[in-house]
């Protein structure tokens, strides 16, 4: 609990000093540790670089006076100590797929990250509950049958995912036997987003099967289809409510530091024999459609 609480201090710390000159070296000394060791516990806990989580944390408070100031954009770039526009643009696109003055214009609907607050079920899930290193794998074209609902982003604090999702399994599981043409006993859920970032509030999630063809099924239920695509595949421990950690590892620490990007289509979460809705010791897997970053 003692390097939890030294940790949160420099968490808030930065969020104090975000517009000044911080370094790595001035917080592990603010903290009693060594670079080394400050550098180590930080990502521990934290799941990123202190300078990975100072940037994205600039950069989103940065997105907030875009789209809630008149404020010059070189302006607000200098305040968050980037020595200029296009040092700030930069990361910015990377980080929210437009430029600062786009960004502005168009006012799109992000997920922002928030001040970390570490809890032990974070601490617990990035120790252990989720394979931190992922199998890279190429599955074939599939086709899958299934049921669609609406759901909070689950990369947002808070979401209502498991609240929405669980009682949305637990209804299609019944539905289940009456599909025809099933192939296998997994299920799969596919979690859809428009601008396939996970930058707005609201998603949709489709709880379905896998099915050899689509004939016979009935108006209610939707086809799915999904090329032949490359995934990073993550095991993942426990039920719903963990999916917000394991998402937030994914998007924010090991994409933007793997050798790949995002590639077009849905995360799937894969789900066999070893997981069950109610137990917290279920594993299921994590898909996220990848491609090699040239």
């Amino acid at each position: 609990m003692k390097n939890i609480d030294k940790v949160q201090e420099i968490i808030d710390l930065i969020e104090e000093k975000l517009s000044e000159e911080l370094s790595v070296k001035l917080l592990a000394e603010y903290s009693g540790m060594s670079i080394w060791q400050f550098q180590r516990i930080f990502r521990s806990m934290v799941g990123q670089t202190m300078g990975d989580y100072l940037r994205r944390r600039r950069l989103s408070v940065a997105a907030e006076e875009l789209l809630n100031s008149d404020k010059k954009i070189l302006d607000i770039a200098l305040n968050y100590q980037f020595n200029s526009q296009e040092a700030f643009s930069r990361p910015f696109k990377t980080m929210f797929g437009q430029t600062p003055a786009k960004f502005r214009e168009q006012k799109p609907e992000v997920v922002l990250e928030k001040r970390l607050v570490i809890t032990p079920e974070m601490l617990e899930h990035l120790n252990g509950g989720i394979q931190l290193v992922p199998n890279i794998i190429t599955l074939p074209a599939r086709l899958f049958a299934g049921q669609e609902t609406e759901y909070q982003n689950h990369i947002v604090p808070g979401s209502d995912y498991n609240k929405t999702l669980t009682p949305f399994w637990r209804q299609f599981i019944k539905r289940i036997p009456s599909i025809p043409n099933r192939k296998g006993k997994h299920a799969v859920g596919v979690a859809r987003s428009q601008s396939q970032k996970f930058e707005e509030n609201r998603a949709t999630y489709l709880a379905c099967i896998e099915v050899e063809t689509l004939e016979g099924l009935a108006d209610d239920l939707i086809p799915y289809q999904i090329p032949e695509t490359q995934y990073a595949v993550f095991t993942n421990k426990g039920t719903g409510e963990k999916t917000f950690y394991t998402a937030n590892y994914i998007y924010g620490t090991w994409l933007p530091l793997s050798d790949y990007l995002r590639a077009d289509g849905d995360d799937l979460e894969y789900f066999d024999h070893r997981y069950h809705l109610s137990n917290r010791d279920s594993l299921s897997d994590y898909y996220l459609p990848i491609v090699k970053n040239s």
